[in-house]
């Protein structure tokens, strides 16, 4: 994987933020620093993604498994500002019911 293609940081707001490209190639460095920020992370949280500018069907994946994550600890997540090109991968996906989108995201899928 080439550095520097994602980036997940955690916010003074406590909003986690993803930069880059959630793709094939670096999946496994999401969930290695998305790991690292959730365990340290206490009640629900809100994924912004506006900074995601590609993603694939592996970055679909990882979306649901922070879902799965989160819940197995009691936990819920919202995705905020998501890009319209993710949502029309869950929408080809049949996802985009099942993925925590904010109301206003999922309205762009119209």
């Amino acid at each position: 994987m080439k550095p520097g293609l994602i980036s997940i940081l955690e916010g003074a707001d406590g909003i986690v933020s993803v930069q880059g490209a959630l793709l094939l190639v670096t999946v496994e460095e999401a969930l290695r620093q998305s790991g690292e920020i959730f365990k340290g992370h206490e009640g629900d949280a809100i994924i912004d993604l506006a900074g995601v500018n590609r993603a694939d069907s592996a970055g679909l994946a990882l979306l649901i498994h922070w879902v799965r994550e989160l819940r197995t600890s009691g936990r819920y997540l919202s995705y905020i500002h998501t890009p319209t090109h993710l949502l029309k991968l869950a929408q080809a996906s049949d996802l985009e019911n099942i993925l925590p989108f904010a109301p206003a995201a999922a309205a762009n899928l119209s």
